[in-house]
């Protein structure tokens, strides 16, 4: 968690402690859940000092909807693994797979 996280999480808990405090969530209350949902979404929407006045989600929406490049295939050591299995290979007596550099080269992990 950065600096900023941190004081955003300091600054929801505090506006939580005074809400609690004055009334405006009651625990005990069957409505509680709704009402606590209700709490977050309204402090995240609303501007926040930490975020140079902006809101939470405001500030973050522009993060999330930046696409996070996928590796190329992330499938390839599951698919030598099967293939492996496939071809009926021997375990060790450990039983671990055995630790051919062939078999080290086809995942990307040989060195």
């Amino acid at each position: 968690m950065g600096t900023r996280e941190a004081l955003a999480r300091a600054s929801f808990e505090r506006r939580l402690e005074q809400a609690l405090d004055e009334g405006e969530l009651d625990l005990d209350a069957r409505t509680f859940p709704a009402a606590r949902r209700r709490f977050v979404q309204h402090w995240l929407a609303t501007a926040q000092p930490v975020f140079e006045g902006r809101a939470l989600l405001a500030a973050v929406l522009p993060v999330m909807e930046e696409s996070a490049a996928a590796p190329v295939d992330t499938a390839e050591p599951l698919r030598w693994l099967l293939e492996q299995i496939g071809k009926g290979v021997t375990l060790t007596q450990a039983g671990y797979l055995p630790r051919e550099r062939e078999c080290l080269i086809s995942t990307g992990l040989a060195r």
